[in-house]
């Protein structure tokens, strides 16, 4: 009995695309993670994405991670057609700048979360000259099409829209799964996300214009999904490609991914630059910080008569964190009684400890005191007076 019927049957279906797409990523550097699976949030079903691939390095301070969310479809007798009209950029429904990431890190989730960042992760990526990986869309497609490759009729849009429904859920299941996938990892990581929609067919632009209707075959575009994902409307970016373009195209994601840790690592320290001054970045620290300490800061205290529990310790006294201009000085206060303040400032191992773990935390080697929460009150009304009573600080 001859075999060769069943490999080259299986050759018509998407496995030998899917063997074809990840062999070129591994080759190129990639990590891939082959028919994952994830759970489609409205029918509660298990599905399964093609290719999760993943380029990483270690940065100065950061893990950074560039994924491609990869969908693979083939057909022999169909092509996609994408059906497109001129891009209006002032429409206020068109998010043409998504980005979506994930971190385990609190310099990196306020850095994403401000206001323009999306604009300044798109102008400062593009100028790194990473091609087709990550640009604007030159057309908005409205609508998309399997057609017949002989007949030129139009089908319907069921493999596409699975491809790209697909993709973004799986994007969405991946960033809400990281954390508790990675829990108690303690080194700083991002993960950056981009959906790639692979056909091994042709690719079409049908384009519509005020008085004609043009056609032209293509190797890749860009397309701005949105979707409603648990509850939620969702748009990102999908980026089609033409399954003999795709080594090609991955060569501009390769120099993405270099892009990626240029700017995550710059921004990561230009943070630092005012983190001091700046009372947004001066909080979101604390914690951090005064984990390192609270325990020695205890210990310290037992020993000069402090009486409560370390539960209690911890409960019970407020502690907080400011910057006073005047002094030029960081102001660390505590809700305890004076005579514990003016230990802590004259205690020198105190001094030490605190000294490195704020340079440690905040980059910051300059001076600090200890004061009574009260103080801090009085020094917004009377910012001279913690300047006067400065002693000689570590």
């Amino acid at each position: 009995m001859s075999l060769e019927k069943y490999h080259l049957n299986i050759k018509k279906t998407g496995f030998d695309l899917e063997f074809r797409i990840s062999e070129i990523l591994r080759k190129a550097g990639w990590s891939t993670i082959n028919n994952k699976y994830y759970i489609d949030d409205v029918k509660e079903e298990v599905r399964e994405i093609d290719i999760i691939a993943y380029k990483v390095t270690d940065t100065k301070d950061i893990r950074i991670f560039t994924t491609l969310v990869i969908s693979c479809k083939k057909s022999e007798k169909n092509l996609w057609a994408l059906l497109s009209k001129k891009l209006d950029e002032k429409d206020p429904n068109l998010e043409l700048k998504p980005v979506h990431v994930c971190s385990n890190n609190k310099v990196l989730g306020f850095i994403t979360s401000m206001t323009e960042f999306k604009n300044n992760y798109y102008e400062n990526i593009i100028n790194q000259k990473v091609g087709r990986a990550l640009c604007t869309p030159r057309f908005q497609i409205f609508a998309y099409q399997e057609m017949e490759i002989d007949s030129g009729n139009p089908k319907n849009d069921t493999a596409i829209f699975n491809s790209i429904s697909s993709l973004m859920k799986a994007q969405s299941y991946e960033i809400n799964s990281l954390p508790k996938r990675r829990i108690g990892e303690k080194l700083n990581y991002i993960y950056q996300f981009n959906l790639v929609s692979i056909i091994d067919s042709k690719l079409l632009r049908i384009l519509f214009e005020e008085k004609n209707i043009n056609t032209f075959e293509i190797d890749e575009d860009n397309y701005i999904a949105r979707y409603i994902i648990n509850k939620e409307q969702t748009i990102a970016r999908v980026h089609f490609v033409k399954a003999e373009a795709f080594g090609d195209i991955l060569e501009e994601y390769n120099l993405y991914h270099l892009a990626n840790c240029n700017f995550f690592q710059q921004k990561y320290d230009e943070f630092y630059i005012d983190v001091i001054s700046n009372e947004d970045k001066l909080k979101i620290l604390f914690d951090e910080f005064y984990d390192l300490i609270k325990t020695s800061l205890y210990f310290e205290l037992l020993q000069y008569g402090y009486k409560k529990t370390f539960d209690d310790f911890v409960k019970d006294v407020r502690a907080d964190i400011n910057w006073d201009e005047v002094s030029k000085s960081i102001i660390i206060s505590l809700d305890i009684a004076k005579k514990f303040i003016d230990f802590l400032n004259e205690n020198k191992t105190i001094r030490s400890l605190v000294a490195i773990n704020l340079n440690t935390v905040y980059r910051y080697d300059g001076r600090f005191e200890f004061v009574d929460v009260s103080e801090v009150l009085n020094v917004k009304k009377n910012p001279i007076k913690i300047a006067q009573n400065m002693v000689v600080l570590g």
